[in-house]
């Protein structure tokens, strides 16, 4: 299992606040090592208040956690917290170095950015009144998740990142003229990935990869009838869907898409998913849980059409749904 937080990741406003937070201390360090501040002196002095009014709340735990780990000095005196004076410590300048260090490295942050976006988008597919659909990538950046070693992710290793997960199958990707990703949705793999591994996609892919090449393919149900080759490794191939029988409805709902009063984002959404379907399916690649997912959210786009034939679309889908067994 990745643990997020060991990559930088930030998980919440507060760890983007306490990554932030460690930076600035150090950049006052460095301008004068001798000084003990107070918050909102250092706050003055740094003249950078977006950053420390997103700390303040969380500002006097921070300091009290950073106390604990023995990174800073604090003198309170009698007072209280914000006049609380505080120092740096050599272990948290090194601590902050070593931060700083893991930021600029570029391929971790390659690496990392793929970690974070497969874990949002997993996020948001679990917090959507229903699974599957497109979210837009920009959306990505109002996310903690965004947020490594104090920095936002640049928007190319978040581009990058996002081609290189569709180009594993992690997730789908729909991209702009210029070829840049705009929006992205989980895959029934990218699924996988988070459930089963934790987001470990090194693992995840290591597995698969030996799942996919050799062994002993079991095909159906025929679980005592396998036809053993090289290797002793068993892969199960799930049961792959005639999309002759699905298409004749999806090309009639694709003809439609339009006219249906949908946001064009529920448009792409149609578009998108009816158009893998038929590739998957004529390239032997779509099997009953993919066929299930993806009609599942052309079922929830379709849900939100306002004309009249809406609701027979949707029972179509529905049908189409049952057809392939539970």
């Amino acid at each position: 299992m990745v643990n997020l937080r060991d990559r930088g990741v930030a998980l919440n406003n507060r760890d983007v606040a306490e990554d932030r937070f460690l930076d600035l201390l150090l950049t006052f360090s460095d301008k004068d090592r001798s000084r003990a501040p107070r918050f909102d002196e250092m706050a003055e002095s740094l003249d950078q208040s977006s950053d420390f009014d997103l700390i303040r709340p969380f500002a006097e735990s921070l300091i009290l956690e950073f106390s604990g780990r023995g990174w800073v000095d604090i003198q309170k005196g009698i007072v209280n917290f914000p006049d609380w004076s505080f120092r740096l410590r050599d272990a948290g300048r090194a601590a902050a170095q070593q931060m700083r260090e893991r930021r600029e490295d570029s391929e971790e942050r390659r690496v990392t950015a793929r970690l974070a976006l497969l874990r949002w988008l997993y996020q948001k597919t679990e917090a959507a009144a229903a699974p599957g659909g497109l979210h837009r990538v920009a959306d990505f950046y109002s996310s903690p998740l965004v947020c490594v070693w104090g920095a936002l992710l640049e928007e190319t290793h978040v581009d990058q990142a996002s081609h290189w997960l569709a180009g594993n199958q992690l997730i789908d990707i729909e991209t702009s003229w210029g070829g840049q990703v705009w929006a992205a949705m989980l895959t029934t793999k990218g699924r996988d990935c988070i459930e089963d591994y934790g987001g470990d996609i090194a693992t995840y892919k290591k597995d698969t990869s030996m799942k996919n090449h050799g062994g002993v393919t079991i095909h159906g149900d025929n679980y005592g009838q396998a036809a053993a080759t090289n290797s002793g490794n068993v892969n199960q191939r799930q049961e792959q869907v005639d999309v002759k029988k699905l298409m004749p409805t999806l090309d009639g709902i694709r003809s439609m898409a339009d006219a249906l009063g949908l946001p064009e984002d529920e448009v792409a959404v149609l578009r998108t998913e009816i158009d893998k379907i038929e590739q998957e399916g004529q390239a032997g690649e779509l099997d009953v849980p993919q066929a299930k997912t993806r009609l599942q959210r052309i079922k929830t786009a379709l849900g939100q059409a306002t004309i009249a034939i809406g609701p027979t679309f949707v029972a179509a889908i529905e049908a189409a749904i049952s057809s392939l067994g539970s």
